[in-house]
């Protein structure tokens, strides 16, 4: 059974003559651990940034002399290496939070990732990408995550930083099993 506000988001992204055959989202926070390890670097990065710039001697620079223009670029560089880096953390973050925002469904031709609740892009994955799928995770919550057979486009596509996939829904064996035998069962060549 199809929650009715995921149908509605959903069907609003169906073609003419396409038929929902399922549609879900995350059932708990999904951690891509890529996007965590950028962000637990990152904090180490603040801190080492942060011990340097106080302890380091940077801040003697504006206290033992009045200030002059020449100690200006010393502090122009901390101020730009602190906006670099707040933007890199909040981006990860972004990146996080990014999962437990979309919304998935499969219809007979295309499986579809809605962002954003249905406010953001919406990126449909070909028959190629879901014939090369991985189940992770238990029988009750999983994920599914798809793969390009291009191996050349699936590096060249930013969107695949945290791969493409149905993260942590629920009974992904059944999903699983709607893609073989209702999408790509009847289909002579499921990479095309």
């Amino acid at each position: 059974m199809i929650d009715s506000d995921i149908r509605h988001i959903v069907e609003r992204e169906l073609v003419s003559g396409e038929k929902l055959l399922w549609a879900g989202r995350p059932m708990k926070m999904p951690l891509p651990w890529l996007a965590i390890g950028y962000f637990i670097f990152i904090i180490i990065w603040f801190i080492g940034f942060l011990s340097m710039f106080f302890f380091g001697g940077f801040i003697e620079l504006f206290t033992v002399e009045p200030f002059s223009a020449k100690a200006l670029p010393f502090l122009l560089i901390p101020v730009f290496i602190l906006c670099v880096g707040l933007a890199v953390l909040w981006g990860t973050a972004r990146l996080i939070r990014r999962p437990a925002k979309q919304i998935y469904g499969l219809t007979q031709n295309r499986g579809l990732i809605i962002e954003n609740k249905g406010k953001g892009p919406v990126h449909s994955i070909r028959p190629a990408e879901l014939a090369s799928l991985t189940r992770k995770g238990g029988s009750d919550i999983g994920t599914l995550e798809f793969r390009s057979p291009n191996l050349m486009q699936f590096q060249m596509n930013l969107s695949n930083f945290l791969g493409q996939g149905f993260y942590e829904i629920e009974n992904p064996k059944h999903v699983e099993a709607v893609i073989y035998n209702k999408i790509l069962k009847n289909r002579s060549n499921p990479h095309e």
